[in-house]
C-alpha cells in the first residue's frame, strides 16, 4: 500500500513532469515537434507544411483552436484595438521560365521582418526559391514557413490564363481564412503598419480606377474580401485585372464603409507615376510618410540586382532600397560608373 508520503512524492513527480512538457511545448512553434522542423544553425524557423496542415492548425481568428490562446497571444497584440494578426503572407507559384527571387524580393522579406516584427511569415505556393538571395533571406529573417499549396489549373471551372490570377485568388483565401498582412514579393516596407492594424481591412490605391491587392492588411473573415472572392465565380481569364484591381474599385464604390483606403502612403508612386521611382532628373518622390513602396515598372526600367549597383542608384527607388539595406538613403561610393535605370 502507498503511504501518504508515497502519494505526495508521486504527485510532486507528476507536477514536475507536466511542467517540463508544458515548457517544451511553449518553446515549439504551433506545437509541431518533428525533428524536420528544428531550428536551422542561423536561428531561423524554416519548414514546409501542407495546406491541409495549415487549415487544421489555423482556425478561429487565423489560428488553431487547440493552440488558439498561445498563438493569438503571439500574433495579436494584447491591446484589442489591433485586430489584424501580426502575421505576414506571401504567395509564390512556379512559372515556365523559373521562379525569380532577386535583390528586391530579399529586401521585401527583410523590410517586413524588420519593420513589421511578425510572429510568422508564411510563403504560400508550390515552390521554394533556389537562389542566393533566397538563401540570404532565410539566413537573416526569422520565422519563415513554406505552406505548400497545389498549383490549380482552373478557377471555378475556367482554365487559369495567368499564374498571377491564381495568386490573386490565393491572397484572398489566406487573408480571409487567417487574417494578417499580405504582401507582393516586390513590396518594400518602410515603417510599422500598426496604425493600420486597427481597421478590419486596409487597402491601397494603385491607379485612378484601381483598388490594389498588392498589400492587404486584414482581420480574419473581412466581409469586403469575401465579396471580392465571390466575384471569381464570374472569372474572366482573358482580362488581366478584371476580377482583381478593377472589381476591387467597383466594390469599394458600393461598400466604402467596409474598407479603410490609404490613398497616399501605401503604394505611391503608383504605376501611373512610375517615373518618380526611376527618374534621374532630380524628380524625387517624398516618401518620408510612406508605409511602403511597390517596385513597379521593372519591364521598362532596370532595378539593382547587387549591393554594388544599389550604392550609386540615384533616384527614389535607390533611396528606398538603401534605407532598407544600409539604414540610410544616402548615396555611397561605387567602383566605376553608377548603375542607372536604363
Amino acid at each position: 500500500m502507498y503511504s501518504l508520503r508515497d502519494n505526495k512524492q508521486l504527485w510532486v513527480g507528476l507536477v514536475v513532469f507536466s511542467a517540463g512538457i508544458l515548457i517544451y511545448l511553449a518553446q515549439t512553434p504551433f506545437g509541431y515537434r518533428s525533428a524536420q522542423y528544428r531550428r536551422t544553425p542561423c536561428g531561423n524557423l524554416s519548414r514546409s507544411i501542407t495546406e491541409t496542415d495549415m487549415l487544421g492548425a489555423l482556425r478561429a481568428d487565423g489560428f488553431s483552436p487547440r493552440l488558439l490562446s498561445r498563438a493569438v497571444r503571439r500574433s495579436v497584440d494584447a491591446d484589442t484595438s489591433h485586430v489584424v494578426p501580426r502575421v505576414v503572407h506571401y504567395v509564390l507559384y512556379d512559372v515556365p521560365k523559373g521562379v525569380r527571387f532577386e535583390f528586391q524580393h530579399y529586401l521585401s522579406f527583410r523590410s517586413a521582418g524588420h519593420f513589421l516584427k511578425p510572429q510568422y511569415i508564411f510563403l504560400h505556393g508550390n515552390v521554394v526559391p533556389k537562389t542566393d538571395w533566397w538563401n540570404r533571406t532565410i539566413g537573416e529573417v526569422d520565422n519563415i514557413y513554406h505552406v505548400y499549396r497545389k498549383k490549380r489549373t482552373h478557377i471555378n471551372g475556367k482554365r487559369v490564363s495567368f499564374v498571377q490570377h491564381l495568386a490573386d485568388v490565393t491572397r484572398l483565401d489566406v487573408t480571409i481564412d487567417y487574417g494578417g498582412i499580405y504582401l507582393d514579393t516586390d513590396m518594400l516596407i518602410l515603417k510599422s503598419l500598426d496604425p493600420l492594424r486597427v481597421h478590419a481591412l486596409t487597402l491601397g490605391v494603385s491607379g485612378p480606377k484601381e483598388i490594389s491587392n498588392a498589400i492587404i492588411i486584414a482581420q480574419k473573415n473581412a466581409l469586403f474580401l469575401r465579396l471580392w472572392k465571390e466575384n471569381y465565380k464570374n472569372y474572366k481569364p482573358a482580362i488581366w485585372g478584371h476580377n482583381s484591381v478593377t472589381f476591387g474599385r467597383k466594390l469599394f464604390l458600393l461598400f466604402p464603409h467596409l474598407v479603410h483606403v490609404e490613398k497616399e502612403h501605401l503604394l505611391r508612386p503608383t504605376w501611373k507615376e512610375v517615373h518618380l521611382l526611376y527618374s534621374l532628373r532630380g524628380e524625387f518622390y517624398n516618401w518620408s510618410q510612406s508605409y511602403s513602396v511597390h517596385v513597379s515598372g521593372e519591364g521598362k526600367y532596370r532595378v539593382p540586382r547587387t549591393v554594388e549597383q544599389l550604392k550609386g542608384y540615384n533616384n527614389t527607388l535607390g533611396e528606398v532600397m538603401r534605407y532598407i539595406y544600409f539604414g540610410s538613403r544616402k548615396l555611397l561610393p561605387v567602383k566605376g560608373a553608377p548603375f542607372t535605370p536604363k
